[in-house]
Formats: C-alpha cells, sequence, structure tokens
C-alpha cells in the first residue's frame, strides 16, 4: 500500500502528464512552407513530406466576366442570396474549374483579387489609391472569396491572387501640340502609401492559410503608365517599388515563417534591374518574383537570356499568347474571320519556348481563359450595358503614331498574327449567350484548349538529365558487359567530337593487362580505357601535351574518368553514391582546366557506369537522372551544387536485348534491386562503384532519395481486382482518376521520346503477376503495351507496378516489338515435359552403356518415374518468379518455377529448364 508521499508524488506526476498533454493538444502546428522559392525555381510541398519539388506554372488568366459585364445584368433577382460576384457564384466556378482541370492546367492568375468596391467617400477622397480609376459606384463587387479557393483546391488547381495597383498617372497630346503627363496616384504620399500597405495586409490576412494559395501577385502593368523623363517622374517610379517591396515584406511578416512568395507584374522587363528605377536585386530585396507580361510574337526571343542578367529572381511569364480574331483591314477591324489556327500553333510555340527555358522561368498564365465582351463596355460605352454588351465586337487597336503632334510615322506594331489586338477574342474558350437568363453564359474551346491540353499534360524538367547514347550489347570474343558499357560512353563522347567510333574488343584488349585476356573488366581497367580513348586528349593544344600518351589519359585537358568508391559499411554511404553518380553526370566538362574558363568538350555531360547487383558481370549505364534541382547548377562552376531529391535514373543494361535494355527506374527501385555493394575479390569488395568523369570538388549536398507512395488506383486501373480496392475506398482519401499509361509512370519519364512512341497509343495486354523470390512485399505486375498479332501479344514497352499498393517501379521499352512472355505457362510446361523426356533418355543410355545386372529393372523404375513427373507437371504449382541476379537478368524475362511432388524445375523465359536440389 502506498504511503500519503507517493500518493502526493504519484498525483503530481499525473498532473504533469495532463499539463503536457494539454500542451501538445494546444499547440498550434509548426509552421511549414508549402511554396518557396530556390534560386530561380519555384519550389512546393503541398503534402509536407519534406520532399519539395519543381512546380511550373501551366495556367491561365482568369476573370469569368459574363456578357452582361455583372451577374446581376443577366437575370439575378434582387432577393437572391449570391454575391453580384463572378468569383463566388458556384454556377460560373463549377462551369469553368470542370474545363481548367480537364485542360491539365495546374493554376489560374486572378488579376485583381482584392474588393475592388468604390465607395462615394472614395471618389471623394483625392487620397484615395483607387480614385480615378472607376466611376460606377457601386458596381465593381469582383473579388476572390473563400467558395473560388475551395471550388479551385478541389481541382488541384492552385491560385496566384492579384491585388489590384491603381496608376499612377497617364500622358495625353494637351491640344495636340505638347505631351503632358497627369499624376493620378502620387506614390510618394505617405497616407497613400499606408492605404495600399492596410488594404495588402487585410488581403494577405483573409487566405494566406488556404491550401489553393500558389503566390501573391502585385499591380499588373504599371510600369507603362509612369513618367521616366522628368525627375519627379522618376521619384514617383522609385516610390511605386519601394512600395512594393515592403508590400512584399509585409506580407512575409504576416504570414511568419511558412509565407508564401509576393511576385510584381510588369509590362516586359525594361524597369527590371535599373538601379535608378530601384529594382535591382539588392533594391527589391523582399520581392521574390518578378512577372512580365510578354507580347513578342510567335517567339519570345532572347528575352528570357536578357532577363537573366537583369535579376537572379525566378520569372513568372504571366500573360502571353495571340487573340483569335485576324483582322484583314486594319482600318476597320470588323473585316476579319476567326483563326484559331494561328491561335493554337502561336499558344504551342510560345508555350515550348516556356518550357525550354524552365531554367529560368518558372512558367507561364496564358492570355487567357475566356472572351472579355466587357470592354467596350466599359471602354467605349461607359458602363451602359445596353449599347454594345449583347454583341462580340472587334474593338481593339493596330499599329500607332504615338507621336505628339501626330507625324504620320508608325512608332509601334502590335506583335500579333494580323498586327491588330482584338480585346474581346483572346478566349481559349468562346462565351455565348444563354437561353436560361438565370444561367451563367455557355463557353465552349477553341483549338488553343485542345493545344494546351496535350502540352499541360507532358510534365516540365528543369533538372533532369536524359543522355542519348547508343547502345551497345556484348559481342564476341569476350562478351563483357564492361566493353560494352564502355563502348557506349567512348562512341557517345568520340561521336560528339567526330572522332572514329572504337569496337568493343579494341577497348577489352587495351583495358586487360597482356596475357590475361577472358573474363570480365574490372573498374580500374574500365577507367583506363576510358581516359585512353578520350578524343581530346590529343586535339586540344596546351602545356601539358607531354601527358597526352599517357596509358590512362591525359588528365589536364578533356575527360578525366575515374573510379569513385564509398564503403558499404560507412554511414550514409549509399546516398552519397548517389549524389555522387548525378553530381558527376551534371558536372559540365571543359577542354582544359575549368579554372581558365576554357571551352566545354562537345559532349560535356557524360554517362556513369555501375555494376548492377553487386557484380562485375552486369555493368550498364547511367544515361541520366531524375532530381529536384541541378546537382551542379552552374554551367562552369564545380562549386554550384545545391541541395536535391532524386527520383529515378535511365540505364540501359547491355546484358538484356530488348524489353529490358533500355529502362526507367525510380530510385526507391534501384536501391531495393540494383545498386549493391560488389562482392569480389579485388580491392573495391564490399564498396558502391561507379566509373564516371569527376568534377574538379566535391559535392557537399544534402541529398534526398524519393520514397515511392502507394497508388491503388494504378492498380484499379489495370483491372486488378483485390484487397487494394478495400484499402482504396476505406482511406478516404480522393485519388485522381487515371486515363492513359502516362498516368501509371513516374512522370519523369516523360521526356523520354523513345519510351511515349513505345506506349502512345498502343493496345494494353494481360498484366502479368511476377513473385519476387528475395522481397514477398515486392511481388509486382508486369503491365505489356503494344499489339496482338494472331494469338500472341508483342510489346514495345512494359511498365512495371508493385502489386501489393500499385506505385511505379519502372518501366522499359523498345524500338522492336518483341514476344511478351514468350513462354507461358502451358509453353513451359511443355518444354518441362521435353526436358524430362530428355533427361530421361540420357539416363538410359547411361544405363545400357554401364550394363547392370538389374539393368531392366532401373530402366523400369526410371520410366515410371518420369512417367510420373511427366503426368504431374500439369497439376503442377507454377508461379512466375524473379530474383536480382537469379537464373533471368531482368525483370522483364521472369522465370516459371514450376513444383511437383517429385522435385521443382525452373524455366527461363530463353526455354532453359534448370532442377533446384
Amino acid at each position: 500500500m502506498k504511503n500519503d508521499n507517493q500518493k502526493s508524488k504519484s498525483k503530481n506526476y499525473q498532473l504533469s502528464l495532463l499539463l503536457c498533454l494539454s500542451i501538445l493538444i494546444t499547440a498550434p502546428a509548426l509552421a511549414y512552407q508549402t511554396v518557396k522559392v530556390s534560386g530561380r525555381q519555384l519550389m512546393v510541398d503541398f503534402k509536407q513530406t519534406g520532399v519539395y519539388e519543381p512546380y511550373f506554372v501551366k495556367g491561365v488568366g482568369y476573370a469569368p466576366m459574363p456578357i452582361g459585364r455583372f451577374p446581376s445584368d443577366w437575370g439575378y433577382s434582387s432577393g437572391d442570396s449570391r454575391l453580384n460576384n463572378i468569383y463566388d457564384d458556384p454556377a460560373i466556378l463549377d462551369r469553368d474549374f470542370n474545363l481548367l482541370s480537364d485542360m491539365n492546367n495546374n493554376t489560374v492568375r486572378v488579376w485583381q483579387g482584392n474588393n475592388m468596391l468604390v465607395t462615394v467617400d472614395d471618389v471623394n477622397n483625392l487620397l484615395s489609391p483607387w480614385h480615378g480609376d472607376w466611376t460606377a459606384i457601386g458596381r465593381q463587387t469582383i473579388f476572390l472569396t473563400q467558395t473560388t479557393f475551395d471550388h479551385a483546391e478541389s481541382h488541384q488547381i492552385k491560385i496566384i491572387a492579384g491585388f489590384y495597383m491603381p496608376a499612377a498617372g497617364y500622358w495625353d497630346c494637351a491640344q495636340g501640340t505638347t505631351m503632358t503627363y497627369h499624376v493620378t496616384t502620387d506614390y510618394t504620399n505617405s497616407t497613400i502609401r499606408s492605404n495600399i500597405l492596410s488594404k495588402f495586409a487585410a488581403y494577405v490576412q483573409s487566405f494566406k492559410t488556404h491550401p489553393a494559395l500558389l503566390f501573391w501577385a502585385i499591380g499588373n502593368e504599371n510600369n507603362t503608365a509612369f513618367d521616366n523623363i522628368s525627375e519627379s517622374g522618376k521619384q514617383q517610379i522609385r516610390a511605386y517599388y519601394s512600395l512594393v517591396n515592403a508590400m512584399a515584406q509585409s506580407a512575409h511578416s504576416i504570414e511568419g515563417a511558412d509565407f508564401h512568395p509576393v511576385a510584381e507584374v510588369e509590362a516586359g522587363s525594361e524597369y527590371i534591374g535599373v538601379s535608378d528605377y530601384g529594382t535591382t536585386d539588392a533594391q527589391m530585396s523582399s520581392l521574390d518574383i518578378w512577372g512580365s507580361n510578354t507580347y513578342l510574337g510567335s517567339s519570345f526571343g532572347t528575352f528570357f537570356s536578357a532577363y537573366a542578367l537583369k535579376s537572379q529572381k525566378p520569372l513568372w511569364v504571366s500573360e502571353y499568347g495571340a487573340d483569335a480574331w485576324h483582322t484583314t483591314d486594319l482600318s476597320n477591324a470588323d473585316n476579319g474571320y476567326e483563326d484559331q489556327s494561328t491561335q493554337s500553333s502561336w499558344a504551342a510555340l510560345l508555350y515550348g519556348e516556356l518550357v525550354k527555358n524552365a531554367d529560368k522561368v518558372i512558367g507561364g498564365t496564358i492570355m487567357e481563359y475566356s472572351d472579355e465582351w466587357w470592354k467596350p463596355s466599359e471602354w467605349i460605352c461607359k458602363g451602359d450595358s445596353t449599347i454594345c454588351n449583347n454583341t462580340q465586337n472587334h474593338f481593339g487597336y493596330g499599329p500607332r503614331d504615338l507621336s505628339c503632334p501626330a507625324d504620320g510615322n508608325i512608332d509601334f506594331v502590335p506583335q500579333a498574327p494580323d498586327q491588330f489586338y482584338n480585346e474581346e477574342w483572346w478566349g481559349v474558350v468562346k462565351i455565348q449567350k444563354n437561353s436560361n437568363a438565370a444561367g451563367p453564359d455557355l463557353v465552349s474551346p477553341r483549338s488553343i484548349y485542345g493545344a494546351l491540353q496535350s502540352l499541360y499534360r507532358l510534365p516540365v524538367y528543369m533538372n533532369n538529365l536524359h543522355m542519348d547514347v547508343a547502345a551497345y550489347v556484348p559481342e564476341s570474343s569476350y562478351y563483357s558487359t564492361g566493353a560494352a558499357s564502355a563502348q557506349m560512353v567512348t562512341n557517345y563522347i568520340r561521336l560528339a567530337a567526330k572522332q572514329a567510333l572504337i569496337d568493343q574488343n579494341t577497348i577489352y584488349n587495351y583495358a586487360r593487362l597482356p596475357g590475361s585476356l577472358g573474363g570480365e573488366l574490372l573498374p580500374d581497367e574500365i577507367a583506363k580505357a576510358l581516359g585512353h580513348f578520350d578524343p581530346y586528349d590529343q586535339l586540344v593544344s596546351s602545356t601539358y601535351d607531354t601527358s597526352d600518351n599517357l596509358a590512362g589519359g591525359n588528365p589536364y585537358q578533356g575527360y578525366n574518368f575515374n573510379v569513385e568508391a564509398y564503403p558499404s559499411a560507412n554511414a550514409g554511404a549509399f546516398t552519397q553514391y548517389i549524389r555522387d553518380i548525378c553530381h558527376w553526370m551534371a558536372y559540365n566538362v571543359t577542354q582544359k582546366e575549368w579554372w581558365l574558363s576554357g571551352n566545354l568538350v562537345a559532349a560535356p555531360n557524360t554517362p556513369a557506369i555501375v555494376p548492377l547487383y553487386g557484380n562485375y558481370n552486369n555493368w550498364a549505364v547511367i544515361n541520366g537522372y531524375a532530381t529536384s534541382a541541378n546537382p551542379n547548377s552552374d554551367l562552369k562552376n564545380p562549386f554550384a551544387t545545391s541541395d536535391f531529391t532524386v527520383f529515378g535514373f535511365w540505364i540501359t543494361d547491355p546484358k538484356v536485348n530488348g524489353i529490358g535494355h533500355d529502362t526507367y527506374k525510380s530510385v526507391d527501385e534501384v536501391t531495393k534491386s540494383y545498386f549493391f555493394p560488389v562482392n569480389s575479390t579485388d580491392k573495391y569488395n564490399g564498396q558502391y562503384v561507379q566509373v564516371a568523369e569527376p568534377p574538379p570538388h566535391p559535392s557537399h549536398a544534402q541529398v534526398k532519395l524519393n520514397a515511392s507512395k502507394a497508388d491503388y488506383e494504378n492498380l484499379n486501373f489495370v483491372g486488378v481486382a483485390s484487397s487494394a480496392k478495400i484499402s482504396l475506398a476505406s482511406s478516404k482519401i480522393s485519388f485522381t482518376k487515371k486515363k492513359s499509361w502516362k498516368d501509371l509512370v513516374d512522370s519523369h519519364l516523360l521526356i523520354n521520346k523513345e519510351a511515349i512512341v513505345a506506349f502512345e497509343g498502343k493496345q494494353r495486354g494481360d498484366l502479368v503477376k511476377v513473385s519476387r523470390l528475395d522481397m514477398p512485399k515486392e511481388d509486382y505486375y508486369l503491365v505489356p503495351y503494344g499489339k496482338t498479332k494472331k494469338h500472341d501479344f508483342y510489346a514495345t514497352g512494359v511498365i512495371i507496378l508493385n502489386a501489393a499498393d500499385g506505385h511505379f517501379k519502372e518501366a522499359a521499352w523498345s524500338k522492336k516489338s518483341e514476344h511478351f512472355l514468350k513462354v507461358d505457362a502451358h509453353y513451359a510446361s511443355e518444354i518441362l515435359r521435353h526436358w524430362l523426356i530428355h533427361d530421361y533418355e540420357e539416363k538410359i543410355n547411361d544405363l545400357r552403356k554401364k550394363k547392370h545386372s538389374d539393368q531392366m529393372k532401373k530402366m523400369k523404375d526410371l520410366y515410371n518415374e518420369v512417367l510420373k513427373k511427366v503426368k504431374n507437371v500439369s497439376g503442377s504449382s507454377m508461379k512466375l518468379s524473379w530474383k536480382p541476379g537469379l537464373y533471368s537478368d531482368s525483370p522483364y524475362k521472369p522465370f516459371w518455377m514450376i513444383s511437383i511432388a517429385q522435385g521443382t524445375w525452373v524455366v527461363t523465359q530463353e526455354g532453359q529448364v534448370r532442377e533446384i536440389q
């Protein structure tokens, strides 16, 4: 029995425990930044897993103004509970976000998300930041609401939340003789600045925690309304940008450590990076992203490279594209026709350039989701919707004489297909009146919708390397995977340097010591051959020419292949191994020493060679990687080693022909099945080994290996009926419904054109389950794509999915179709029967030669034994199986395990039979 003191201690302990639990329950969640800027990239981790991935904006500008300009103009009754606000109307949002989702659009830009309701007091108050920009009192109640964000999030679409900034002023040609500037918003005025800061702070506070928020965007082309001539005008410019920077700083402060980035939207980039305007990176220290509305024709030209010299911040192309009306008479824009084809083709070309410049650009929002019938209503008809709101007009402008007074010279030509900007015709979708007066306008996609739908489906890779390496398989006399792998790398760099290619025997004979031919090449021998056949050893003249003829190549110029080994007993060895494989391939090789800033070699990135399964009999070439950031981000700076996450590798296995020769493997699968410490008798025993071109500086990057996540919808898509579906139903997690093979694979694979050709438009064959003998939880399904010929299926591509939870493991493809699972269950049974009979015949012949006294009895026993075995094959236990390096060199060619009472046999896809003792 406890004494009183013990009871007191017990009560105190219980009280302390309750206090701790109370703190744990009531303590706020730790701040987590789901969206952040890293270098020139936008990085996201919406699931808060600790793994950030690059986010590329595939978006549209979104302002779905009804034909009547306001919802109340087309049917709302005075008693309607809905706000007079397009961004709060479920009818409009449901209509649009379903289309946006089907378009594979991931982002919408809202120009003016803050409440722009203008009151009488605002108009009468000359210090109001909104003064002069709107006179239809009480009409403009269009602003973002929780409803907008909820609709976006339910469709997996993010919002760039725009904040309106009034124009600083405007120019006019006073009395037709002199250009005069009028200030409408004095950005040097402390009251106005405070007013705007206050409104922006309230805006940030309203939506800062919503998961659909991507980032904030301040202003829209405010630089077009600047006076950049007078000193007072330049003061206004500096005041505007200093206010923008203060607003960004305020947003960061309000949100805290988990703040969203802040952008400012320019017209072009003329005002970016100019110290006199206060727009250098140092002066705009709190601004995270520059946005630019950019209209330069069907190409951005040198815009991105020019921008890169102005700022190190990410660039977002906030508007781009072309309108759909082609004016044939610049004096009368009504004359023309709708040209969906050119609008669509321009969009495709421009988006393609965004992708190609993804190292500088975080994507773009095309101009725009829907046509804008309201523009002449506000600009010409002065808000009277009865004058010109019922017809789609061709209002806009073409070439202009901007001089004052007019001199007849054209100073500006719109960069449009017809040299005319038709303001009402920019929509990705067309709008038309709804016969139901109370319903929203009807919308229908233009050709540009389908073009972007296809392009937006494809992933964008800022930091992935995939080298087009000619593939080889081992040849006689030595059938060396090391020689075949070295030939791939050697000829890859020699072809780029326009040098003669090298055959495998030449490589092998040079690599091995004299008199030691035969057997596989060792790591140092492969490195020796790669260095010797370096095409730059004697092509480049330098002070080190005396080293040109060294056995292992010239270490001072051109390529410098080496062996790197990582003792598996060391903590973190495997992660370092993966890090350096990526880093070594990412490094850009120079012809001379890197610090001399010499020219790059013709093939500046080189593949790596590794032993699969930890066995020198299985050398393979790594052609590329998929990572979240460039492992060596600066072209000629080996010290530029950013942290990154690894997603997968492209690997060519010379030991496998056809399907399985070229593969993309997730890093998770590489870890489980392919990259092991070598089991050898040389100095590298027990170590992870790679042979590659090393950078002159080691990487100190922190590296994460992406863990594969369950994807039960993959199993649902391929038609697997299992407990996985029960798990899916009970998990209460919504999964994106799969639409094609592209949804099954790691999206990084989709930069490989040969893989796309192998899978796209192909028939899906019957999937096959394979048991992993070494790891039961890694049983998998082979999902083939190809076509049926007579009764057999011929595959050009095969996907491997985990059988338990459906996650993607790897995929392989081939230019030539291959008889998929040539040895099926029936054929395997027949092969085994013939093998058993042949084995019986051999044993009978042995008995006849030996002439035993009980020869006849033994022959009869053998006959009865084989007869029983052959009969039992039809009722045997048969299972497709695989284990790395056992009986098969590839998971795409599993073997049959056939068990009967008398034993177990293996039948391979090559028709070979082995008895398991």
